[in-house]
C-alpha cells in the first residue's frame, strides 16, 4: 500500500527576498514591487464591505472574474495537480503557496465542502493549513 501524501498550504505576497532567490521561511520580510503592486491591485479589487463582494464572489463560481478565473476553474486544475501527486510522487510532504481560491479548492476536493459553502462563510488566516491525499482515494466531483 502507498503512503498518503501530506499537504501543507500556504499564502503571501512576493517579497524582496522571493525575487533575490531566498528561502527566508517565517522571517517578516518588506514587499518587492511587485508584491506592492500586488497588494494595491488587491485593494482596489477587494476594498469594498464583504456584503458587496459576496454576490460577485457567488457569482465567480461558476463566471470567471474580469481577467481571470472562476473558482470552478481553480478547482478543476487543482484536481489536476492532486491526480498528479497521487501518480508520480507517493509519500512525504508537499508545500502549497497560492492565493485562497486554491485554499478553497483543496477543502473542496480534499474535505468535500462546496464553494458556495465555503465563499459564504467567514475567513480566518492562519499559519498554514495541513491536508492528508489519500492515494487511490477518490476525490470527490462536486463544485
Amino acid at each position: 500500500m502507498r503512503e498518503s501524501r501530506r499537504l501543507v498550504f500556504e499564502t503571501h505576497a512576493t517579497s524582496l527576498d522571493n525575487e533575490a532567490g531566498l528561502a527566508s521561511g517565517h522571517h517578516d520580510v518588506a514587499l518587492s514591487p511587485d508584491g506592492r503592486r500586488q497588494a494595491a491591485e488587491l485593494g482596489r479589487r477587494h476594498a469594498h464591505p464583504a456584503r458587496e463582494l459576496d454576490p460577485l464572489r457567488l457569482r465567480a463560481i461558476h463566471t470567471p472574474f474580469p481577467g481571470g478565473q472562476s473558482y470552478g476553474d481553480c478547482v478543476q486544475q487543482v484536481r489536476g495537480v492532486l491526480d498528479e501527486l497521487r501518480r508520480n510522487w507517493p509519500g512525504g510532504w508537499v508545500l502549497i503557496v497560492a492565493h485562497r481560491a486554491t485554499h478553497d479548492a483543496l477543502d473542496v476536493l480534499v474535505h468535500g465542502h462546496t464553494l458556495e459553502d465555503l465563499i459564504q462563510a467567514p475567513f480566518t488566516w492562519q499559519a498554514g493549513w495541513a491536508y492528508e491525499l489519500i492515494p487511490d482515494g477518490a476525490i470527490p466531483s462536486r463544485q
